[in-house]
């Protein structure tokens, strides 16, 4: 049986200026959709008393889930991904994991794709914003 944790990544950006990440050996994309437009609320601090602190985007969305191999951390991932999205322009607005982002509170809060095409394990999940200046 695999193990699963999960990545989502959901990229508001003009198509060109969009991130294109490289995954580390043991991710493998489970799922993937785009929308022409939309708005998405993207968190920028942990959960506080219930409430997670966001803010709203609109634009071009593309939706990525990523399962990982057992072997594979979400605290490795990323550590991986981080330095891809900084090193392409994007300011981090919030980078957390599991209990640090607010725990049930978060998780909850936040705009997922749900079951079966994500399952969130509430001990095992990271959460990691950014915004790009010209988007």
């Amino acid at each position: 049986m695999i193990r699963a944790a999960w990545l989502a990544l959901a990229c508001i950006a003009i198509p060109a200026q969009a991130a294109e990440l490289d995954f580390p050996e043991g991710a493998v994309r489970a799922h993937g959709e785009a929308h022409a437009a939309g708005r998405y609320g993207v968190a920028t601090g942990a959960a506080v008393d219930g409430a997670v602190p966001m803010r709203q985007l609109e634009g071009p969305i593309r939706h990525d889930v990523w399962h990982l191999s057992p072997a594979m951390t979400v605290p490795v991932l990323l550590a991986t991904l981080r330095p891809q999205i900084e090193v392409a322009g994007y300011t981090l607005l919030l980078d957390c994991t599991a209990r640090h982002c607010g725990g049930y509170d978060f998780r909850f809060a936040i705009e997922d794709l749900g079951a079966p095409v994500m399952v969130v394990d509430l001990g095992r999940f990271g959460y990691l914003s950014a915004v790009h200046p010209e988007t």
